[in-house]
């Protein structure tokens, strides 16, 4: 990108007014040109098809839309656009889920309008910009030490769990004792450093030890 051209960029988010009142906040920086906007999520992906933009500006709150697909999605319909995520997201497996789904940025919408604005120059320039509650998020992960490994059986059942069965259906699925299921499931617990079934699949997906049929839908047997 040459000095004298703005970054262009596609905004986008559910509310029609905190929409509007983006665009007119990123508009009032020179050095920034949208190109379009957005209440809905399948529009943004024509869009950032369409245009192409250097960074794409978007809330993770459209209905019905996980927000880790969206951001992967857009990022193949156009791979040289940069995501920065402005958002209030505080869920710490979904932050970074979005994150590893290909976002180069996160903001939160607390932020200033010189934070958001410069924000979007440097991911434009392919530089990661953080809010400091999100950087916190990154080196927690960090420092958090190695799981140990799961093996392949324990790996069939964490995704079967994650499906719904029960230990019974889970036993029947893979034609071992109901006995069999209970031990490995005490197992994985303990390598996933968790309590019960719902939390096991929660830090799963966070390690992409597994991966649901259907995103954010848990029909967790008890």
């Amino acid at each position: 990108m040459k000095a004298s051209e703005a970054v262009s960029v596609v905004v986008a988010d559910a509310y029609p007014v905190v929409l509007s009142g983006c665009c007119r906040l990123i508009a009032s920086n020179p050095r920034i040109k949208v190109r379009g906007h957005t209440t809905r999520a399948d529009d943004l992906l024509a869009l950032v098809g369409l245009l192409r933009p250097q960074v794409l500006v978007t809330d993770l709150n459209f209905p019905g839309v996980d927000g880790a697909e969206l951001v992967a999605a857009a990022r193949e319909r156009s791979p040289q656009t940069q995501v920065l995520v402005f958002s209030d997201l505080h869920n710490h497996a979904a932050v970074l889920r979005v994150l590893q789904a290909g976002a180069c940025s996160f903001l939160l919408k607390e932020s200033s309008a010189a934070e958001l604005t410069e924000a979007i120059l440097a991911t434009a320039a392919g530089k990661s910009c953080f809010s400091p509650p999100i950087a916190g998020v990154l080196l927690e992960s960090l420092r958090k030490p190695a799981l140990e490994p799961i093996s392949a059986r324990e790996g069939q059942i964490l995704t079967l769990v994650a499906r719904g069965l029960s230990n019974q259906d889970i036993a029947r699925e893979l034609g071992i004792a109901e006995s069999t299921v209970k031990t490995h499931l005490v197992r994985l617990f303990a390598k996933l450093e968790v309590q019960d079934r719902t939390a096991a699949i929660v830090v799963a997906l966070q390690r992409n030890l597994i991966r649901l049929e259907k995103p954010g839908v848990f029909p967790l047997a008890g």
